[in-house]
């Protein structure tokens, strides 16, 4: 096929786009804004801020499961818990607020 044709066939930079939009608009529609809230935090979770709404949230969202926490928000275990010793936060399911 020449390049000419390939050309024809290849939609523009700007319908690829439209098509990726109305594609990732149709993927966030069966979820309710806090589970889109949730996946916005594990997709920016290198951007996120650590601070203690974001660790509560992401504990809460996990029942208190630090491992889990950890892994959601890239961060070790051990910094998790460093963290919510900082932000004066319960070790988790043992304190009772994260469920």
């Amino acid at each position: 096929m020449s390049l000419r044709a390939e050309q024809h066939l290849t939609p523009p930079p700007s319908d690829r786009v439209r098509e990726l939009a109305d594609s990732i608009a149709q993927a966030w529609e069966p979820f309710t804004d806090e589970e889109r809230a949730d996946l916005l935090v594990l997709i920016n979770r290198e951007r996120a801020p650590l601070d203690a709404p974001t660790v509560a949230k992401m504990l809460t969202a996990t029942n208190g499961n630090i491992g889990v926490t950890a892994t959601n928000l890239g961060i070790s275990r051990r910094t998790l818990q460093s963290r919510m010793r900082d932000f004066g936060m319960p070790k988790g399911k043992a304190g009772g607020r994260f469920k």
